[in-house]
């Protein structure tokens, strides 16, 4: 692709030489935050001087806030040395004053947020490789010149947002991007939350409430110990599943979905119908998984609660409740978008999700409850270990699926049943049924599993 700038009276040659120094100030400072971060809470527990940070009367906030900008200061020392030089090859290249602002507002603000990233996995993590972060980062920068420069090619590309991942395209107009005079015309600007906006400003958008997000992770763990780290509490986990929603819809092109579905209104609304059942399944075994509660933790919510419904609201109960208000936010958010979307798919024509929502909760909480019932025992690893049983099961379905011998009527009711596949695709809802009423009875028999098992350590006690 050929870029073309309106550049002023300055030299032909500084243009170039800016953008090179500048993509060398960002490699600089992107690695130095990864890697300093990425070690900064795993060194300290290493060293034994964690405790030390723990027990200060600073808050959790000002240590962030020392970490995140403390640690690769001396990163940014060497850009703010060589800023001068930058700024001169800029505006002798015949760029304004605005665009070179920009670029160091948002080098700045992405920095920020790979040093939250980077404080994040070492918090969770006893011992971190800056190999492995560094290996990280050169991924998602290989991802996000993929984005910009393959998805950004003006076509309609449902995701068209996705864009501003990359930042650079966002950059363009204030640089004097010509567009007429470029072989393969790039967008500017992408269709965020209905509205046209400028890939800057939804890049900033997206940057900000990622690292919000990863602030709010950061200053509620900060201070405890390594096995009392939870990375968000219930609520915010719920909070975190709408938000994820939020934003998938917010960077859907409704317009470009209809015009690869060849202006049919039914296979666009059922496409999107899919597309949203899938994103949150996966997201439901997400949110389960992080909100999987310790054993002991378990154990002490089994001793004090009782065994009604308002006894499973906890901090420390099991997680199914909190993924079943995740599906229902998930299920308000795609009520908002059907209805702010009428205008291109009218309501008539959007399918409702409700039952095939709660046939994939269905089994998301079943393997979820597994997951946590394997916590419960002496197992070793026990959930990798369970995480392998499940793929187990999945994998011996499929087999026995493809063996069955009979008509193909029997092999999809078994699949409906068996696997959440039918209810994914909107096919052969009776069976669907039975299969999430057969999940139901198997969650339930895992919950009393689980109290049997929390409760033996005490019985043998008290019958000594």
């Amino acid at each position: 692709m050929i870029f073309v700038f309106s550049y002023s009276d300055g030299d032909e040659y500084r243009a170039p030489q800016y953008v090179i120094f500048v993509s060398l100030q960002a490699v600089v400072l992107w690695l130095w935050c990864l890697s300093s971060c990425g070690q900064g809470i795993a060194s300290e527990r290493r060293l034994k001087t964690y405790d030390f940070l723990r027990t200060t009367r600073l808050t959790s906030a000002e240590l962030l806030f020392g970490m995140c900008f403390g640690l690769p200061l001396m990163a940014y020392f060497i850009v703010g040395c060589t800023l001068p030089f930058s700024l001169f090859l800029g505006l002798s290249g015949g760029f304004s004053i605005l665009a070179i602002v920009a670029t160091y507002a948002m080098l700045l603000l992405i920095s920020v947020v790979l040093s939250l990233a980077g404080l994040a996995v070492s918090m969770f993590t006893e011992k971190t490789r800056s190999g492995q972060l560094l290996f990280l980062l050169l991924v998602l920068l290989f991802v996000c010149s993929y984005i910009a420069f393959e998805l950004n090619g003006g076509g309609n590309d449902p995701f068209p947002g996705l864009t501003a991942i990359a930042v650079v395209p966002g950059l363009f107009p204030l640089y004097g991007y010509d567009q007429s005079a470029n072989q393969a015309v790039l967008r500017t600007s992408a269709p965020f939350l209905g509205f046209q906006m400028p890939l800057l400003i939804i890049s900033i958008l997206l940057y900000v409430t990622f690292g919000a997000w990863l602030a709010l992770v950061l200053v509620r763990n900060l201070k405890k110990d390594l096995e009392d780290i939870r990375p968000l509490s219930r609520w915010q986990g719920v909070g975190f599943v709408a938000y994820v929603n939020v934003l998938v819809f917010a960077f859907l092109d409704m317009g470009a979905v209809l015009h690869d579905s060849y202006n049919d209104v039914q296979s666009a609304a059922s496409g999107v119908t899919m597309g949203y059942l899938a994103l949150n399944f996966l997201i439901l075994y997400a949110i389960g998984l992080a909100m999987l509660t310790p054993r002991e933790r378990l154990k002490a919510w089994s001793r004090r609660s009782s065994y009604s419904l308002k006894g499973y609201w906890s901090e420390n109960g099991p997680p199914w409740p909190w993924m079943a208000a995740s599906a229902g936010a998930a299920f308000l958010v795609f009520a908002l978008e059907a209805v702010a979307s009428s205008r291109t798919i009218p309501l008539a024509y959007w399918p409702i999700p409700a039952f095939r929502l709660l046939v994939l909760l269905s089994y998301a909480v079943r393997d979820i409850l597994f997951l946590q019932w394997c916590t419960s025992t002496r197992m070793k690893g026990p959930i990798v270990g369970g995480i392998l049983l499940l793929l187990l099961y999945y994998i011996s379905v499929v087999v026995l699926l493809s063996t069955l011998p009979g008509s193909a009527w029997l092999q999809a009711f078994a699949g409906a049943i068996l696997t959440p596949v039918a209810a994914l695709f909107g096919a052969d809802v009776r069976s669907s049924l039975i299969g999430a009423l057969v999940n139901t009875a198997v969650s339930i028999l895992l919950l009393s599993a689980i109290r049997r098992r929390l409760a033996r350590p005490a019985s043998v006690l008290a019958a000594t």
